[in-house]
């Protein structure tokens, strides 16, 4: 019986320093369920209508379809390592995204800077993604802000696993 409970005593630290560092398990196909406006304009095309998650170890890799009004247009982003992902949007502009994760590891932030098509130094839209997970479901809080004409609106998105 003291063999049982110095075990039990011995052991959980350890336990709860594993559950309090584990990561959310944000891997999986994720499907659009629905989106309501937090504030300002709410867009149709505001959140991706399909989301795959693929984390392998530090690697993270987002793959989207948003809908342009005429087709599911496909993106992905891939954060290795925790670096700065970089590339070039449909319509050629530079796209600079930077992922950070949570102190516990339960949601991460992506925050997308867009730059402009003929001067790729001024920056023309900024956008803030929060990930997280509640009741099975993920979550995408959106904020964006459009410096081209003043506009900012945020949105929350809700995603059901494939």
């Amino acid at each position: 019986m003291k063999r049982i409970i110095f075990l039990t005593i011995a052991l959980l630290p350890i336990l709860t320093s594993s559950i309090s560092f584990a990561q959310t398990n944000f891997n999986g196909t994720w499907k659009y369920k629905s989106q309501e406006s937090i504030s300002g304009k709410l867009y149709a095309n505001g959140s991706p209508s399909k989301v795959i998650v693929t984390i392998n170890g530090k690697d993270l890799k987002m793959d989207y379809l948003t809908n342009d009004s005429l087709n599911d247009v496909p993106s992905s982003e891939t954060f290795t390592g925790g670096k700065t992902f970089e590339t070039k949007t449909k319509s050629g502009r530079k796209k600079v995204v930077v992922l950070t994760w949570s102190a516990d590891k339960s949601s991460f932030t992506e925050v997308s800077n867009i730059f402009s098509l003929t001067d790729a130094g001024k920056l023309d839209f900024k956008n803030i993604d929060v990930w997280t997970m509640a009741d099975g479901e993920l979550i995408l809080d959106r904020e964006n802000e459009n410096y081209t004409n003043g506009e900012t609106w945020e949105s929350k998105a809700t995603y059901e696993k494939q």
